[in-house]
């Protein structure tokens, strides 16, 4: 068959060609000299050609080029193709696709099973046309752009997730139950995923995942990438450890931006730092942590710029629970926008141990009894050169606990400095 084939007969071949299969089709198992010639004779047919090979901490890291033959102008939906690529690849290889093209997904980009991948889009756009109700119930709710399971060492950079919610922002109408678990991109039980210079809008769900149903995923980094517009969280961290979420843009998002919470009980969130991000408004909390009675602990928020959206949150931990959250750390982050809740506090703590709260700028609304953070059933908790126009105090509690202090702080109109009962050494 010939390299120079018209794009009809590769989309033949690629609709037919069973990427996963282990046996030809007289039942006789493929050799390992079989699937290679295979893997040779498909990438050859479809036009990826090995472009160069760079040094890498992997070892060597061969260049594929998408060819421009597959449809870039949205016209048709290219999932299978572009699944088929990805599946056949070898480990420690570099996609790269055609700059600025736009790809239409009406299904979910599958990276799996890979070790030693970097998927460099070329400021593409992977655009869902359809909602997904074409699919059964289940999959229709969980239809993702791109999703990385049971990987390592997998870079998606300079790609645009775009989905099909014509109502994505903060609008009632942006939640829609059927599809709220559409993410832009999906990060199940994986290590070392990067996703840089990435953008996601419009999707049913959230921009960002991060989990795993059995095992958690490890050494995540979400950096300098655009998020706008969604049906849910802006990013949630399910069942996770190390991860760095820094230098990213977010904004429209129907709940809140950020959302610590795990599903189940022998789910982990560790080590997970959200730092230096440009956020706008969303519906809710800036960050929330509920959940199941798990390990939640190590947690810094630090030097995010808040633009029309208020420094709130609430960590919650079930009351009946043996496990304690702890060392949660809000530091030096910035709110434009005042608040003001009946409960008289920005941020609730609940069963949490070791708190930091620590140069954040934050406007209370005056008349409201309004203080940066509410303590209750927490301990050593510290607030230190806080900057609270409108406010009253740093710190309350509820339930009569003694254990946190509080120096150096200003608040009220005009600001002044906190008289402090309990300061900190």
């Amino acid at each position: 068959m010939s390299r120079s084939m018209d794009n009809s007969t590769r989309w033949q071949f690629a609709d037919s060609y069973h990427p996963y299969g282990r046996y030809g089709t007289n039942g006789r198992r493929l050799t390992r000299g079989h699937v290679a010639s295979a893997l040779a004779l498909f990438l050859a047919l479809i036009g990826i050609v090995g472009a160069s090979s760079s040094a890498s901490t992997l070892g060597t890291m061969k260049t594929y080029s998408m060819p421009s033959s597959v449809t870039r102008d949205c016209s048709r939906d290219v999932t299978a193709v572009l699944n088929y690529v990805i599946g056949y690849l070898p480990d420690n290889s570099i996609l790269k696709f055609p700059a600025n093209g736009c790809y239409r997904i009406d299904g979910t980009i599958r990276i799996s099973g890979k070790h030693g991948l970097t998927l460099d889009g070329g400021n593409s756009r992977f655009r869902a046309m359809t909602n997904g109700s074409e699919l059964p119930a289940k999959e229709a709710r969980t239809r993702d752009q791109f999703i990385v399971m049971n990987s390592s060492n997998v870079t998606i950079e300079n790609a645009s997730a775009v989905g099909d919610n014509p109502h994505a922002g903060m609008s009632d109408s942006a939640y829609v139950p059927a599809f709220e678990a559409q993410q832009g991109f999906d990060i199940q039980s994986s290590s070392f995923v990067t996703l840089d210079h990435d953008q996601a809008y419009d999707v049913y769900g959230d921009f960002v995942y991060i989990g795993g149903g059995t095992t958690p995923s490890r050494y995540v980094t979400v950096s300098n990438s655009t998020f706008r517009a969604n049906g849910r969280i802006g990013i949630t961290v399910g069942n996770a450890t190390d991860v760095s979420i820094h230098n990213n843009n977010l904004d429209q998002m129907r709940r809140s931006v950020f959302d610590l919470e795990p599903y189940a009980s022998n789910w982990v969130i560790e080590r997970v730092t959200i730092q230096d991000n440009t956020i706008g408004e969303a519906r809710l909390n800036f960050f929330s942590s509920y959940g199941r009675c798990a390990v939640v602990d190590n947690i810094a928020v630090l030097q995010n710029r808040l633009v029309g959206q208020e420094l709130n949150g609430e960590i919650i931990n079930a009351s009946d629970c043996n496990i304690r959250r702890r060392n949660f750390t809000f530091s030096g982050n910035t709110s434009n926008k005042a608040i003001g809740t009946p409960s008289g506090m920005a941020l609730k703590f609940q069963g949490v141990d070791g708190i930091s709260l620590a140069n954040n700028v934050q406007p209370l609304q005056p008349g409201r009894n309004m203080h940066l953070a509410r303590l209750t059933d927490s301990s050593f908790a510290a607030a230190t050169g806080n900057v609270l126009p409108g406010g009253v105090g740093t710190i309350f509690t509820n339930d009569g606990s003694n254990s946190y202090c509080y120096s150096k702080n200003k608040i009220g109109t005009p600001l002044t400095a906190e008289l402090s009962s309990k300061p900190c050494g």
